[in-house]
């Protein structure tokens, strides 16, 4: 008898799989999308949030100053080498009255390119691959993710059509991942924008004049999105090219005055593809789409899992929080040093 779970346990929620699932273009959709909101001539009718409102959106202010302040306290107290229960008490401790306010999404790169590996002959040796590379980097993210958010994490798979909504432990997030087989294509610019437009929609209604109201946008809380990938997207179709997506995410957003940390997309590169680090990194520092126009806000971090170690401390901490806290995005490890 199988030990894995079926699909109602899980509280999984199915959908149509990306084209590149199949590897197939005759198996793309030709329907083009309907209009975006940036492509609207017309936006008089949205209005922008007034102060108050904007006030009430994302409040996380207070938790990044907190963490700015816990961050001398963390740093010296990884400096005396503290134990490992230790350190995710206190991570759990600094983390959570921020991500507390997220909602948290892993979104997982499951393409063939994922059964590769970047050490031939010492992976052989080990049995590793980037897959069991990105199980290894999700696993302490998982943990801290779970203990911040008492309403359960969501995880999304490139290529595997299901999603696994409110998981509650990182052991349910890792038995989900099990059950994944690497295949396919990287569709992340259309994975992204599926998952993203979703959300977006939800504020953008809840904004229009007839709607906008401090209660209903207090409804919506922020997210915090966690993508685990190894290189390069090869969506299929132009208005899925990930610089693309990223900049009318983050337009989106800024046509209607939302803070930056109402959203944030946090990149964790597996494995050594240079081309794909060159791109990762140009996204977080001068995200423009194809055309040259830029992002009106920043959305966007990245993070390099380095093979064959355990996520360190400040690089769990980064992968968390990186894409919603300024600070953190911009000093990273230099932030959590002992003598600052």
């Amino acid at each position: 008898m199988s030990d894995k779970k079926s699909e109602s346990e899980y509280n999984f929620e199915t959908y149509d799989p990306p084209p590149s699932y199949y590897l197939s273009d005759a198996k793309v959709a030709t329907t083009s999308s309907s209009s975006s909101f940036l492509d609207r001539k017309d936006s008089r009718h949205y209005r922008k949030p007034s102060q108050s409102l904007n006030a009430k959106v994302a409040t996380t202010s207070s938790g990044s100053s907190f963490l700015n302040r816990s961050a001398s306290k963390l740093g010296k107290m990884f400096s005396r080498n503290s134990g490992n229960k230790e350190a995710l008490e206190a991570m759990e401790q600094i983390l959570k009255p921020i991500l507390e306010k997220y909602d948290i999404v892993f979104v997982i790169d499951d393409s063939g390119s994922m059964k590769s590996s970047d050490d031939l002959f010492g992976s052989m040796a080990r049995g590793s691959n980037r897959w069991t590379e990105a199980r290894e980097a999700l696993m302490p993210i998982a943990d801290i993710a779970n203990r911040c958010d008492d309403d359960g994490v969501d995880i999304h798979f490139l290529n595997y059509p299901a999603v696994g909504r409110g998981l509650k432990s990182a052991a349910e997030v890792m038995r989900l991942f099990n059950e994944v087989e690497p295949f396919g294509g990287t569709p992340l610019g259309e994975t992204l924008k599926k998952i993203t437009d979703r959300y977006l929609q939800r504020l953008e209604q809840a904004a229009e004049p007839s709607k906008a109201t401090t209660q209903e946008l207090a409804k919506i809380k922020p997210v915090n999105y966690i993508v685990i990938t190894d290189g390069e997207p090869n969506d299929l179709l132009p208005d899925h090219e990930i610089k693309k997506v990223l900049v009318e995410i983050a337009n989106r957003l800024g046509l209607l005055q939302f803070p930056r940390n109402q959203l944030g997309i946090q990149f964790v590169q597996i494995g050594d593809d240079e081309r794909a680090t060159r791109l990762l990194t140009s996204l977080d520092d001068s995200l423009k789409d194809g055309n040259g126009q830029a992002a009106v806000i920043d959305i966007v971090d990245t993070t390099k899992y380095q093979k064959g170690k355990k996520l360190d401390t400040e690089v769990l901490i980064k992968s968390l929080v990186g894409s919603v806290n300024r600070r953190v995005d911009n000093e990273g490890a230099r932030m959590f040093r002992g003598d600052i």
